[in-house]
């Protein structure tokens, strides 16, 4: 097996996981924890979490565009896999240095016994969406790199 060949087998492994984290985290886990703890609990316990697969989708979000520049090289721009990893870079940070730090500082002032306008549940949406968008682009590029023998 060639070296390029082992880098893409592994970029592949890290969408995967990349994909899987995400929706473990987001529709798997949040849920019952929000079920089953006070909502400050899962609250604070969710933004360990997300901050975890964000940090995981940044990491893996490397290895997919270093895989796509070894193998594309001067065609990578024309690539539309090499768009949906950047939309996705991007809405991460929107989501993890826009969206989650206003919600974490109104938390802070709902906290501290300030009264809070209805911004929290619209942030909250905000970022809700930003992430369901994610899970759909991680869900077409784990399929465009299926191998074509399972497609049919």
């Amino acid at each position: 097996m060639t070296k390029t060949k082992v880098f893409q087998t592994l970029a592949h492994i890290a969408l995967v996981l990349w994909a899987g984290a995400t929706w473990a985290v987001g529709y798997l886990v949040a849920p019952l924890l929000f079920t089953r703890f006070s909502s400050e609990r899962a609250g604070e316990t969710m933004a360990v979490l997300l901050n975890g697969v964000f940090l995981l989708g940044l990491g893996c979000a490397m290895l997919v565009l270093l895989d796509m520049r070894v193998r594309l090289a001067r065609q990578l721009h024309q690539h539309r896999e090499l768009w949906l990893v950047l939309s996705l870079v991007l809405l991460m940070i929107a989501q993890y240095s826009g969206v989650l730090p206003a919600i974490d500082q109104l938390k802070t002032l709902q906290q501290s016994g300030v009264d809070v306008p209805s911004d929290f549940g619209r942030l909250h949406g905000v970022s809700q969406v930003l992430y369901l968008l994610q899970s759909v682009l991680l869900l077409v590029l784990v399929y465009r790199r299926l191998p074509k023998s399972l497609e049919s």
